[in-house]
């Protein structure tokens, strides 16, 4: 008969090949605060897995292509994500007491897993809103599915709990909002003038005021309304507003900025260091992040620790991020945003506007430290009741 160990906690990680750098550094930032808990009175053991894709079944695609409902599975990514991942999890579990997937992504491994306590975190919906391609909402569908195998489910927000109860079912009763943390020593403010000319001039900025963005381009982020604004802007305000984008826009943002003649106005600038990318963060004059979903903004965190304001939409899961020290506006109606655009980048004034000082605050009730604390207080009460 197998023994099982009750406070052993298995942390299920994605794939790294997925390339899914949030839930990597949700992970890793988890795991390490967890191991870190030093109470001997709880007597926990933590052990994360993950594994990498396989590419044996390269030789099998042509079969599996006519077989019935086999078709998905013939791409290297999606059979080790549905098929070997679950496998090798399953196996590796045998024996713990708890079993945490810490994406939702990956909830169908649940399906495999039979008689630890069962925990799992939901970042996001947002291809229940936004995703047009059946193919990859049916995957993402399917995957969801496992989220039912929960004992209990953790969401990083509440507006992405409310979206957890109102899109898939899931009982409020069976679900605990915990937010994410910011790394401080990583993402702390630049202030040495000479390090941030190197960084200009190393990374080829443009001169002239910055709004920022971090992220991807997908619809939901809702990038279209800030290149709107800015070809308003620069019609009312004849000093120089480039928007940097950490990432790549796409052909069609490239072709609206073209149509409003602020295609030069764009600036991209791909992977950067987190060291660059906090000194990215300190020169930039105004974080944008208009964005109409989010399950929870990694990147108005590390703005607020940097100290540079932030521009959200209100109604969103990054209000209860930023809090009374971000700036918020529907992220719909192009003249509030254009308005309040031009007041953060020529009005700001820390008499009025919140300080550096309290930025920095609001953004240090967000830590790893508490994330974990919260997290073990799941598996307690999971532990407990049983």
């Amino acid at each position: 008969m197998e023994k099982y160990s009750r406070k052993s906690v298995i942390l299920i990680k994605d794939m790294h090949s997925e390339g899914w750098k949030s839930m990597d550094r949700y992970a890793d930032n988890l795991y390490h605060a967890l191991s870190g808990q030093s109470n001997p009175a709880e007597d926990y053991s933590f052990s994360l897995f993950t594994a990498e894709k396989s590419g044996f079944i390269r030789p099998f695609r042509p079969l599996l292509k006519l077989i019935p409902g086999a078709a998905t599975y013939a791409n290297d990514l999606y059979f080790s994500r549905f098929i070997k991942f679950p496998f090798l999890a399953q196996k590796f579990s045998r024996g713990s007491g708890l079993v945490h997937v810490l994406d939702h992504s990956y909830a169908h491994v649940l399906n495999w897993i039979k008689k630890p306590l069962k925990v799992v975190t939901c970042h996001d919906l947002h291809p229940l809103f936004f995703e047009t391609d059946p193919r990859i909402l049916k995957l993402f569908r399917k995957s969801l599915l496992g989220m039912f195998k929960a004992d209990l489910a953790i969401s990083d927000s509440r507006a992405n709990r409310k979206d957890m109860v109102e899109k898939l079912g899931i009982p409020e009763d069976k679900i605990r909002v915990i937010p994410l943390g910011v790394d401080a020593g990583k993402f702390c403010r630049r202030e040495d003038p000479v390090e941030i000319a190197r960084l200009r001039k190393t990374l080829d900025l443009p001169e002239g005021k910055i709004l920022l963005h971090v992220g991807n381009s997908l619809p939901y982020k809702n990038l279209e309304i800030v290149i709107k604004a800015l070809g308003k802007l620069v019609k009312i305000r004849s000093e120089r507003i480039n928007f940097l984008k950490i990432g790549r826009f796409t052909g069609a943002q490239k072709a609206l900025a073209a149509e409003l003649g602020v295609e030069d106005r764009l600036a991209e600038i791909t992977d950067p260091s987190d060291s660059d990318l906090a000194g990215l963060y300190s020169l930039a004059d105004l974080l944008v992040q208009p964005s109409l979903k989010e399950g929870f903004g990694f990147t108005v965190l590390e703005a607020l620790a940097c100290g540079t304001p932030v521009l959200v939409s209100r109604g969103t899961s990054l209000t209860e991020i930023a809090g009374k020290v971000g700036s918020g506006v529907d992220g719909q109606d192009l003249d509030e945003v254009v308005q309040k655009i031009y007041e953060l980048l020529f009005n700001y004034n820390f008499l009025i506007h919140p300080t550096r000082e309290q930025m920095r605050h609001q953004a240090e009730k967000f830590t790893w430290k508490r994330t974990a604390e919260e997290t073990l207080r799941v598996y307690s009460e999971l532990l407990t009741i049983r």
